[in-house]
């Protein structure tokens, strides 16, 4: 749900660094232009941003151990920072590949998650149900499963 949340927060940042120049371009005003004009959008757009990166990577390097995945997060909430801070000029291009970074994290953390649960899932099966090409170790572990479970 975090990673969800995490690729849709990013996702409108990028939307916004992209859309705002183009509706500018064709001379919409009013509300629209004005709102996404404002310094403001960029707060309101990064707090939930940093939140979620901020709960996702502890849980991520500490089930995963992947040192890739949790620079890729760290470095993108740094270019995000930057666009910030470093003027209107650089803005776009840095939270254009900030955004893009973090939408990576999500996804590689997903992959992970997705990994680790189906990957286990297989294991369970395999004890339960034995197949026929791996008939004599399935049915050694299953004896030891059944042993481990009447001692309880």
């Amino acid at each position: 749900m975090k990673d969800t949340l995490g690729i849709i927060c990013s996702g409108l940042c990028i939307v916004h660094c992209i859309a705002t120049p183009f509706i500018l371009v064709l001379g919409v005003s009013g509300l629209l232009a004005t709102i996404l004009t404002t310094e403001f959008v960029h707060y309101i757009l990064i707090v939930p941003v940093a939140l979620l990166i901020l709960l996702t990577l502890p849980t991520a390097y500490k089930h995963y151990r992947a040192l890739g995945l949790i620079f890729t997060g760290l470095l993108g909430m740094i270019f995000l920072i930057a666009a910030l801070f470093l003027g209107e000029e650089k803005e776009a291009l840095l939270t254009i590949i900030g955004g893009s970074l973090l939408i990576i994290f999500h996804l590689w953390n997903l992959r992970l998650q997705h990994k680790h649960r189906t990957s286990g899932f297989i294991v369970a099966r395999l004890l339960i149900r034995p197949t026929d090409e791996n008939d004599i170790d399935i049915k050694k572990l299953n004896e030891k499963r059944e042993m481990i479970y009447t001692r309880k």
